[in-house]
């Protein structure tokens, strides 16, 4: 058997060292959107199905307040909830999402690169208000350090 030279050593924790970097999860990784919120904010619901699929009515929600003057339908498309209000898509919710760590670059999971601080901010909730893309958005704890659910308010307060 050959012995190896001094240069093989260094060349070998050189490609280990480079493999090790490639490999490991970095702070600036980008988080991929499970949404793209501009496609689906303030669309119609025929608009929305080309982008999530056909959706599955769950019911009809009242709010005065919120401008609903008839009932508004509330559709599920998966892990994503939405109620349209006056035929746009307004009220979203997206559940099941506690393999997400709860911190302010959750936002970018709706497809918003992360411009500002949170308005607010505590343990349980982090809230962004004002925005071009929204009105409302609220990224909530589940109580184990994971996000439970985001929802979005696209116009109404």
């Amino acid at each position: 058997m050959k012995k190896l030279k001094w240069y093989h050593y260094i060349l070998g924790i050189i490609l280990l060292s480079s493999l090790i970097s490639m490999l490991s999860p970095t702070e600036k990784s980008a988080i991929v959107p499970i949404l793209q919120l501009s496609k689906v904010a303030g669309k119609s619901s025929k608009e929305v199905e080309k982008n999530l699929g056909k959706g599955k009515f769950i019911n009809n929600i009242s709010d005065r307040r919120a401008g609903c003057k008839a009932d508004c339908p509330k559709i599920q498309y998966g892990d994503i909830e939405i109620v349209y209000i006056n035929g746009k898509a307004d009220w979203i919710t997206i559940n099941n999402l506690d393999k997400y760590d709860y911190n302010e670059k959750a936002i970018e999971l709706v497809g918003i690169k992360q411009k500002v601080s949170p308005d607010f901010q505590n343990n349980t909730v982090i809230r962004f208000l004002n925005h071009n893309e929204f009105n409302e958005l609220a990224i909530f704890e589940n109580g184990k350090g994971k996000i439970s659910y985001i929802y979005i308010k696209v116009k109404t307060k």
